[in-house]
């Protein structure tokens, strides 16, 4: 059994438990999906378990979470089966850094189809922005407040 084959059987045991019940309601947190991601990525509750089990599947390959429980040793094997998360995860003093490619390449491993990862993709990395999380420097230099426009006007 190969590195694929054990994250595929825990990405499967972790949807198949339910326990974290991710279709259950609508919600705002980065896992849920509220009515109006529904509307603009085209993503249904349904589709919530299996998405965000691959998610933490590929955050824990690349050591950046912990929110599903990949051991180390089949993380590591897994990443020598695919040689392309190489550019992407961090050893030492690099920083593992997340993709959007990336994760539909992995995704699709997991049989995601793409306009579904790309959905996630873009759901969680709004939330990100929305959440304060990821931030532009450009608005942190101008203002401390996040919530502030006046420095997102266009110069011309």
């Amino acid at each position: 059994m190969t590195a694929t084959d054990k994250l595929r059987a825990i990405i499967r045991r972790d949807i198949e438990s339910g326990h974290k019940n991710y279709a259950a309601e609508y919600g705002y947190d980065w896992f849920n999906l509220s009515p109006e991601e529904e509307t603009v990525f085209g993503l249904t509750l349904d589709d919530m378990p299996s998405l965000v089990a691959v998610w933490c599947a590929y955050e824990a390959v690349l050591d950046i979470c912990d929110a599903l429980d990949v051991p180390d040793d089949i993380a590591a094997v897994f990443r020598a089966e695919h040689p392309w998360l190489a550019a992407d995860y961090g050893e030492g003093e690099k920083l593992s850094t997340i993709g959007e490619i990336a994760f539909a390449r992995f995704a699709k491993l997991f049989g995601v189809p793409a306009r579904k990862s790309h959905a996630w993709y873009a759901k969680h990395d709004f939330w990100n922005v929305r959440a304060g999380i990821t931030y532009f420097t450009d608005k942190r230099k101008a203002s401390p407040s996040l919530s502030s426009n006046s420095d997102d006007d266009i110069p011309f």
